[in-house]
């Protein structure tokens, strides 16, 4: 391996400076810092340890600072050694800030965890308050579609027992009717009768009234008892009293005859 050409490293460092490569620029430093040609050392140890800053290994450059701090106070150079200090207490400030982020936003993202934790909550407890609802109102509806079906069935029922009552009242109804026509007939059939059977007993009334009439113009005079002197009277048969009075004994015979039911 050659010789470092230390000008054309510092020229190459610088350019990366420039260019921002900052790890570049480290790396160069550090070779630089290694080669015993170098007659400031501490120079390039703070370009080197600017350089590890700038690529945000903010503790690793702080160390490199403490080191030229010491080396610095070793030499007697206290003013540089300040200056060198308040860069370092300016890193830790930045640390320490960084760290305070950090840990803010560490306690707001729990913030905002525990919200959001308090808030999902909030959810589960909504969903289960309208799952607790909604299976009250299912439970609910489905006792009113029972009480329903009760009332339906109740109602069926006592349509189906009126049915049978109205059933049963026209059956007797019926009945009656039936019976009174009957009754009616009878009653009927049973003036016809009577009426016959008078009509009759009248008919045989009047031609036993007619023959005993006849029967006692045609009688003779009894001896003694001759109380008329219109000659018609004596010309009666030679009927008996005995013949005469077997006639209405039957006269009366016939009218006794007839059924006591038709009679008045």
């Amino acid at each position: 391996m050659g010789e470092l050409n230390i000008p054309q490293t510092m020229r190459n460092a610088r350019k990366a400076v420039t260019a921002g490569d900052y790890e570049k620029a480290a790396l160069l430093y550090t070779s630089l810092m290694a080669c015993d040609d170098i007659t400031d050392h501490f120079d390039i140890q703070i370009r080197h340890a600017w350089c590890v800053e700038k690529t945000g290994h903010v503790r690793q450059a702080i160390a490199l600072y403490q080191g030229i701090v010491q080396q610095y106070h070793a030499i007697g150079e206290h003013s540089a050694a300040a200056s060198v200090e308040q860069t370092i207490k300016t890193l830790e400030d930045k640390l320490q800030a960084e760290r305070e982020a950090a840990k803010a936003a560490t306690a707001e993202e729990a913030a905002r965890l525990k919200a959001a934790e308090e808030e999902a909550a909030k959810i589960r407890e909504e969903k289960a308050r309208q799952a607790r609802e909604e299976i009250e109102r299912l439970r609910r509806e489905k006792e009113r579609e029972a009480q329903q079906r009760r009332e339906q069935q109740l109602q069926l029922e006592r349509e189906r027992a009126e049915q049978q009552r109205r059933e049963q009242a026209r059956l007797e109804q019926e009945r009656r009717e039936r019976i009174l026509a009957e009754e009616r007939a009878f009653q009927e059939q049973l003036k016809l009768k009577k009426e016959a059977a008078l009509k009759a007993r009248a008919e045989r009334l009047e031609r036993a009234r007619r023959e005993n009439i006849i029967k006692d113009y045609k009688k003779p005079e009894l001896p003694g008892l001759n109380v008329f002197d219109d000659d018609d009277d004596n010309k009666h048969d030679d009927e008996s009293p005995e013949a005469t009075y077997e006639i209405d004994l039957q006269d009366i015979d016939d009218i006794e005859g007839i059924d006591p039911a038709f009679s008045e």
